[in-house]
């Protein structure tokens, strides 16, 4: 039996379980053992060496980001860059001074935000039953982990503290009666609003079903499905109300403004105006839908901004759509193109713009959601008009065979580097990034174009005893710096095809 009131026996419980979890062949050695630190008179046992075991468990984009414990502040000042370029010869008369490459920086404070694995307790007759077969605790505290760190990935990616601007902010939305589908809208009106959301937002919407694909035949057709949505986190302000008239089983063609920092958008139609009167027809990372039939089952619609998050801190999509950062952004508009033998056109553009922007810098990876994936599978299969896909498939012996394909490498369009395609369980269709994992070129104390820096890493807290059962907390304090922004890429608005 483990004395879990002994930290330190607790904290060996959960070192064995991570090695239970990491598979055969792991020993002792590669899970060091963490301290224990006395802070404020609350016992903080230190998960860091647990949690950077856990790191093959996140998506592959993450897995590389280096981070560093500062233990005192509120934030970490660096250096951004924002341009390189060289101006002028690179050639010199003698006695005459020459043209120097022209770096333009500024100073950007990473505001440290705090992360928890959420509240999670044990009773003591679960302590008891399990014995020392399967420790409760330990198990618990390493599930509490490898979800906070999971977690983390997606503040990483999409944490927000500043609030979106509505949809409509510059351009109205729009909806029109489109006469060329079929459907089952009546010929009342409907009145539309539009939400955009955050990541963590966007994660939640995927994990409910909520989320909608548009038919890739028509890159826009959707009917409407019962989206439970949860608009108390990360759904920023709706749209001023637009409303249309449908012909009677038709439908109606929705289109919005789409924001750089936003993973997805919140559909909410209704026959009554007001945001309340509406439900929820999906969430879409693409802005512009066809709707063709309304459903009555979802959320209705909540007014008010829920965008920000005051104890988070800024994620990768708002550091690169920040004014001035110098990424590559590219509203598309539009479905992926197929290039007989060339890759896609736009993804080539925008690694092709990063490669120039960034001096050379061509070693990273492509993340997007699943969605995004499968349409680059069709894509790079299929050519301008004839597959370029041809199968061999073997049969084995007792005549099974796989099918399907799957894109799993992309060749970098300069430099001819093959370049790993990423899923990201946060992302699910719309949204596809360039990550570069190393800077080519030497960087006082910056190894790469992004660091994680932390007040404290990863801390199990153990509270009072109130209850016959122990209740504890995974958190850690820090936030995301990211060196060079000219490196990185996003295309938004990406219609599936």
């Amino acid at each position: 039996m483990i004395d879990t009131g002994n930290m330190e026996a607790l904290l060996d419980a959960a070192i064995s379980h991570t090695m239970k979890v990491m598979g055969p062949g792991a020993s002792p050695d590669d899970v060091a053992k963490a301290t224990i630190a006395l802070a404020n008179a609350q016992y903080g046992v230190s998960l860091e060496a647990p949690a950077k075991s856990l790191v093959p468990f996140l998506p592959t984009w993450a897995q590389s980001i280096p981070r560093e414990v500062i233990g005192t502040g509120n934030k970490h000042t660096y250096k951004r860059i924002t341009k390189i370029s060289v101006t002028g010869k690179s050639t010199a008369a003698e006695g005459t001074r020459g043209n120097a490459a022209s770096i333009t920086a500024d100073e950007k404070d990473v505001d440290f935000g705090i992360l928890s694995s959420g509240l999670f307790d044990v009773t003591y007759e679960a302590e008891r039953a399990a014995g020392t077969f399967d420790n409760a605790l330990s198990r618990a505290t390493t599930m509490a982990l490898l979800l906070g760190r999971r977690n983390e990935v997606a503040h990483i990616l999409g944490g927000n503290t500043a609030a979106f601007a509505a949809v409509d902010a510059a351009v109205a939305v729009t909806v029109a009666d489109n006469t060329s589908v079929t459907g089952t809208l009546t010929n009342v009106a409907h009145y539309v609003y539009i939400k955009p959301l955050t990541a963590m937002a966007m994660q939640k919407a995927i994990l409910a079903g909520a989320c909608v694909l548009p038919a890739a035949a028509t890159h826009k057709t959707f009917a409407g499905i019962a989206a439970t949505v949860d608009q108390t986190d990360g759904y920023g302000v709706e749209s001023t109300v637009a409303s249309a008239t449908p012909t009677a089983n038709k439908g109606l063609t929705i289109t919005w403004e789409p924001l750089a920092g936003a993973a997805g958008y919140a559909v909410f139609v209704g026959t009554t105006t007001g945001i309340a009167n509406t439900k929820c027809q999906g969430v879409t990372g693409q802005c512009s839908v066809v709707l063709t039939a309304l459903s009555t089952g979802g959320s209705a619609g909540v007014s008010g901004d829920n965008s920000v998050d005051a104890n988070d801190f800024k994620g990768l999509l708002a550091l690169l759509a920040a004014s001035g950062s110098g990424a590559y952004l590219k509203n598309l508009g539009a479905g992926l193109s197929a290039s007989a033998g060339n890759g896609i056109p736009e993804i080539d553009t925008m690694l092709a713009q990063c490669y120039a922007q960034a001096l050379g810098v061509d070693d990273g990876m492509l993340v997007m959601g699943s969605q995004d994936r499968a349409q680059i599978t069709r894509k790079l299969a299929a050519g301008s008009s004839t597959s370029l896909a041809r199968y061999a498939i073997p049969v084995g012996p007792d005549n099974v065979f796989a099918g399907g394909a799957f894109a799993d490498k992309y060749v970098h369009p300069v430099t001819s580097r093959m370049l790993p395609i990423v899923t990201d369980p946060t992302l699910y269709s719309g949204l596809i990034l360039w990550v570069p994992k190393t800077i080519p070129y030497p960087m006082a104390e910056v190894p790469a174009p992004l660091k994680m820096w932390l007040s404290y890493d990863w801390v199990n807290f153990a509270y009072a005893v109130t209850n016959p059962k122990r209740e504890y907390e995974n958190r850690m304090r820090g936030g995301l710096a990211c060196y060079l922004p000219p490196a990185f890429g996003m295309l938004y608005n990406v219609w599936n095809s």
